[in-house]
């Protein structure tokens, strides 16, 4: 097959990713200039982590979870399966080739510093009417209404026709102002929106903490599981939510602040298998206990939501809310000591 000419390159490379990702039914969770986030469209992506920005005249991606990158035409062979020659005539077919007209759909990409300062912009914004439409999500949820967690109220535009509904934010990974770098937020009506779009973050993906005068650590995905972990148990552990399983590497360093004596690992159990045999959740668990274990930590393996057939912590909560004990934890979890206490 004949070389492409350099132009015809460069003129794929400059199609406007935006605008043809949209055209596949795949809507950008934010839009600042010539960059915009994106659930990614090459993988389930519950947390949005793939960008894409127009940069050196060209178009370019990368998907921050599994640390890949490329071009435009990289981006449509993995979308379509596609060779080389193939994705570029796919590229050359695409309607848009100029940078798209700036357009803002719920701000710019945010430091830490910024978030501390829409934090505290939206701290200061709160009404009795915002106050009462947290209480009543948490209601929603059986959940007690946790006023230690900082939380604010926002709207958040959700589409690309400028959409706005209410949202709830929970700092990460605390609600210290001086240490807060992300801001976790949930929609409050969650049957007025699509699944993935029911969550958002500001700021980079961060565990989520809140410790205690304990000697136990719950860990979970979402900070609801945290949650309701923390309401069966009656309030004895220290609480880590991960945010998302692909922070799982932050777990240690993490601990290691922490100092817990046990962990009590309580990550999603999925009852639909992939092809490998194994859910996210319960690879992510596999490898967060190898890792305690192997640094000296006692860990238990929580079975309480597997056990009652349920995916985590928060169903487990509203399919039964009767209060759990460590004791119990222990009794029916599976527990792992490191090499150095089982003389």
């Amino acid at each position: 097959m004949p070389k492409l000419d350099d132009a015809l390159l460069t003129k794929a490379r400059q199609i406007d990713l935006i605008s043809y990702l949209r055209t596949l039914g795949h809507q950008p969770v934010y839009m600042k200039g010539y960059r915009a986030l994106f659930h990614s469209p090459l993988r389930e992506d519950n947390n949005p982590s793939f960008t894409v920005n127009y940069t050196d005249g060209a178009w370019k991606w990368i998907d921050w979870a599994r640390d890949t990158h490329g071009d435009g035409i990289d981006l449509v062979m993995g979308l379509k399966g596609l060779d080389f020659q193939a994705a570029v005539k796919d590229l050359l077919g695409a309607a848009t080739t100029a940078p798209p007209v700036p357009r803002d759909l719920t701000g710019p990409v945010m430091t830490p510093h910024n978030i501390r300062r829409m934090y505290t912009r939206l701290r200061e914004a709160m009404t009795p009417e915002h106050v009462f439409l947290i209480h009543q999500y948490f209601l929603s949820q059986n959940l007690a209404f946790p006023q230690e967690l900082g939380i604010v109220y926002l709207d958040i535009t959700v589409n690309a026709d400028g959409l706005r509904l209410p949202f709830l934010g929970i700092p990460a990974p605390s609600a210290n102002p001086q240490s807060m770098t992300t801001l976790e937020c949930r929609a409050l009506d969650s049957r007025r929106i699509p699944r993935l779009q029911r969550r958002r973050t500001f700021g980079p993906k961060s565990l989520w903490v809140i410790r205690r005068p304990s000697p136990g650590l719950l860990v979970t995905e979402s900070i609801l599981d945290c949650l309701a972990g923390n309401q069966l148990l009656q309030h004895q552990l220290s609480l880590c939510a991960l945010n998302s399983i692909n922070l799982i590497d932050q777990l240690l360093p993490c601990v290691r602040q922490l100092r817990p004596k046990t962990i009590y690992l309580a990550l999603d159990h999925d009852e639909r298998k992939p092809k490998n045999g194994k859910t996210p959740g319960q690879t992510a668990q596999h490898k967060a206990c190898t890792t305690l274990v192997e640094a000296g930590y006692r860990v238990v393996e929580v079975q309480q939501h597997a056990r009652a057939g349920v995916k985590d912590l928060h169903k487990l909560l509203l399919k039964d809310p009767t209060p759990i004990t460590l004791q119990q934890l222990e009794q029916h979890g599976t527990i792992h000591m490191p090499a150095s206490q089982h003389a």
